[in-house]
């Protein structure tokens, strides 16, 4: 079992040596848009060795086709793979990296949307007439008794 792990990492360590760009970069880059890391491999794979099935996939990946499917069902509303089908076989295509910019645009509007409720939360809750902060007041000398006989009536 230790052999079998051992083998997997280091298979797929060499097909991450194969890949022309800074893989780790762009792991972290698909993690800050919302994107599982290893969207990014299979990406990659798809980009470096060209069109592929979903087992050949794995197999260059080092990921398990079970967890291939998964991540193709992200992969594809993110617009980052192009599905073709052949007759009894589907090709995966890797899409332009350009189309990340759909996803930018998605998030900045994401934000924008945000800014607006947070403007809106904000004048709701600073032009509202319910002040529940403590007030403490203080009286002297004579004001006591005056006081404590309004609090009565």
């Amino acid at each position: 079992m230790h052999d079998r792990a051992h083998f997997e990492a280091t298979d797929k360590l060499a097909t991450m040596t194969y890949m022309p760009i800074d893989t780790l970069a762009l792991r972290n880059y698909f993690s800050k848009l919302g994107l599982d890391p290893e969207i990014a491999d299979l990406y990659l794979t798809l980009h470096a060795y060209g069109p592929q099935t979903i087992s050949s996939l794995s197999r260059q990946s080092g990921i398990e086709r079970t967890r291939v499917y998964r991540l193709l069902e992200k992969m594809t509303s993110a617009h980052l793979v192009e599905v073709e089908t052949q007759y009894k076989r589907v090709i995966l295509h890797a899409a332009p990296i350009t189309n990340l910019q759909i996803l930018l645009a998605q998030q900045e509007q994401r934000i924008r949307d945000l800014q607006n409720e947070l403007t809106h939360f904000h004048s709701k809750l600073t032009n509202s007439p319910i002040n529940h902060a403590t007030r403490v007041q203080y009286y002297r000398g004579q004001e006591i008794g005056r006081a404590s006989c309004r609090e009565r009536v």
